[in-house]
C-alpha cells in the first residue's frame, strides 16, 4: 500500500476514514444478506425433505443449526424468520449504498442505519435467548449474523460521531434528532423503495423454487393432504417398548414415535438425519423408540437375498452401546457420522473388516475398544433383543426401512421435517 493510500485509508487522528469505514459497513450488510439466504434455504430444505445430511455448521447437541433452523422458533406468521433477516439486511445495504456519496443526505441515512440496528439487536436478542433457553441449542451462522449487525452498528456510529459534535457514542448515533439532518431526495427514496420491492419479490419466490426439487412438494402434494385428513381415522397397533431399545425423550408423553430401521439403510440414514433435526428442537413432547429390523439374512429369516451384509452386526453394536448409555452417540456415529453406505456397500476382502476399522480409528472409536466390539459380537442378549424385534416387525408385516409409526398409526409419506411435525401437531390436538 502506498503512503498516499494509508492517508486516505486514515484520517489526521490515525482513526478509520470514513470512507474506510463506509466500505466495511457496506461488506458487513452484504455479508448479513449472504448469512440470512443461506439460512433461508436451508430451512426451506429442511422441511422439504430435500436435504438428507447435516448441515458444515452441526456439530453436536449444542451447536446444531439444523435443529435451530427447523424448529417452531425458525418461522414467524408462517413465514421464515431468515426471510426477514434478508430483507432487512438487504434494506440496510441500500441505505448503505445511498450515503456512500457523502452528500448532504449522508448524516439521515446513516441515522436511520443505527436506528434499524438497534431495533434488530434487540430482535436478536430475543432470538439468543430462544436458542439459549427454548431450543437449548446453538446455530452459530445465526450468532454470527447478530455480529455482522454489531458491526454495521459500530461503522454508523463512528462515521457519526465524526459529523457531530462529538458528544458521546451512542448520543450521536441516535439521539440527535433525525430533523437536524439534510432530507432525503425523491430520486433516492424511489430508488430504496423499488429496489426493495424487487427484493422481496426474490425472497418471497426463492423458497417456492426450492420446494419443486421435492418430491413430496413436485408430486403428492394432493395425496399428501389426503393422507392427512384420514390420520385420525387409521388403524392403532400397540407397540411395546423393552429395555434393549434406544429411546429419546419423555416416556410419559402424548406422543410416542417408533422407528422400525436398518443401520445401513440408506433411506433410514435420511430418515435419522430428519428425526434427530425435529426431537433437537421437541424438548419432552414426544417420546421416540428406536426398533431394529436389518435387512440381512444372518439374523432376518424373511430376508432371502444378499442385502445388507452387516445389519445385523450393526443393529448387535446398538444394543450393546445402549447398554452403555452411548445408544444415541452411536446412532449418530453411524447414521450422520459415517459414509457406511460407502464403505459397507461391499464384502469385506483380504480379512478387511469395515466395521472393526470404524471401530478401531472411525467414527466408532468413541463408542468401543476393540475388546469391547469382539465380544459385543457373541452377547447372546444382544441376538435376542434383535431377534424380538424382527418378530415384533414381522407381525405388522414390514417389508422394508424405515418404517415409523407415530402413536400406532403408520406413517407412509415421505419422512420431511415439515411432515414429521405436522403429524405430530395433529397428534396432540386428538
Amino acid at each position: 500500500m502506498t503512503t498516499q493510500n494509508k492517508q486516505n485509508s486514515k484520517d489526521s487522528s490515525g482513526q478509520p476514514s470514513k470512507k474506510t469505514l463506509q466500505i466495511v459497513q457496506i461488506i458487513l450488510t452484504l455479508l448479513g444478506i449472504l448469512l440470512s439466504v443461506y439460512l433461508l434455504v436451508q430451512h426451506t430444505r429442511l422441511k422439504s425433505g430435500i436435504q438428507e445430511g447435516r448441515s458444515f455448521c452441526s456439530f453436536g447437541k449444542y451447536v446444531d443449526c439444523d435443529a435451530v433452523n427447523a424448529s417452531d422458533f425458525s418461522e414467524m406468521a408462517g413465514i421464515p424468520v431468515a426471510s426477514f433477516g434478508a430483507i432487512f439486511y438487504f434494506l440496510l445495504f441500500m441505505m448503505s449504498i445511498l450515503s456512500y456519496s457523502r452528500g448532504p443526505s449522508f448524516e439521515r441515512w446513516q441515522r436511520w442505519i443505527a436506528w434499524l440496528c438497534v431495533l434488530g439487536l434487540g430482535y436478536d436478542f430475543f432470538l439468543f435467548g430462544v436458542q439459549a433457553f427454548l431450543v437449548v441449542t446453538f446455530c452459530i451462522l445465526c450468532l454470527s449474523s447478530y455480529l455482522v449487525l454489531a458491526g454495521i452498528f459500530m461503522t454508523s456510529g463512528l462515521m457519526l460521531r465524526r459529523e457531530s459534535a462529538k458528544r458521546g457514542f451512542l448520543y450521536d448515533a441516535l439521539k440527535r434528532p433525525l430533523a437536524t439532518s439534510a432530507k432525503v431526495s425523491p430520486g433516492a427514496s424511489a430508488v430504496l423503495i423499488v429496489s426493495l420491492a424487487v427484493f422481496v419479490g426474490v425472497i418471497g419466490m426463492l423458497p417456492s423454487s426450492i420446494r419443486i426439487k421435492s418430491e413430496s412438494y413436485k408430486v403428492v402434494n394432493d395425496a399428501l393432504e389426503q393422507f392427512f385428513q384420514k390420520w385420525k381415522d387409521l388403524p392403532i397397533r400397540k407397540i411395546p417398548v423393552k429395555p434393549g431399545d434406544g429411546t429419546f425423550g419423555n416416556s410419559a408423553s402424548k406422543i410416542q414415535i417408533v422407528e422400525f430401521s436398518d443401520f445401513q439403510c440408506p433411506f433410514c440414514k435420511k430418515a435419522a438425519f430428519t428425526i434427530h433435526t425435529v426431537l433437537s428442537s421437541m424438548g419432552n413432547r414426544v417420546f421416540f423408540v428406536f426398533k431394529n429390523y436389518p435387512l440381512d439374512q444372518s439374523c432376518n429369516a424373511k430376508v432371502t437375498y444378499r442385502m445388507h451384509l452387516y445389519a445385523c452386526r450393526l443393529a448387535q453394536l446398538a444394543y450393546c452401546a445402549n447398554q452403555k448409555g452411548k445408544f444415541w452417540p452411536y446412532n449418530d456415529a453411524v447414521f450422520l457420522n459415517w459414509d457406511s453406505e460407502k464403505e459397507l456397500a461391499e464384502p469385506p476382502e483380504n480379512g478387511k473388516d469395515p466395521v472393526a476399522t470404524a471401530v478401531t480409528k472411525g467414527p466408532l472409536s468413541s463408542i468401543f475398544s476393540e475388546s469391547e466390539y469382539k465380544k459385543c459380537l457373541s452377547n447372546s442378549a444382544a441376538e435376542a433383543n434383535i431377534a424380538q424385534d424382527i418378530e415384533l416387525g414381522n407381525t405388522f408385516n414390514i417389508t422394508g426401512t424405515p418404517t415409523i409409526f407415530i402413536n400406532g398409526k403408520q406413517v407412509t409419506i415421505p419422512m420431511t421435517v415439515e411432515n414429521l411435525k405436522r403429524l405430530i401437531e395433529i397428534e396432540e390436538t386428538l
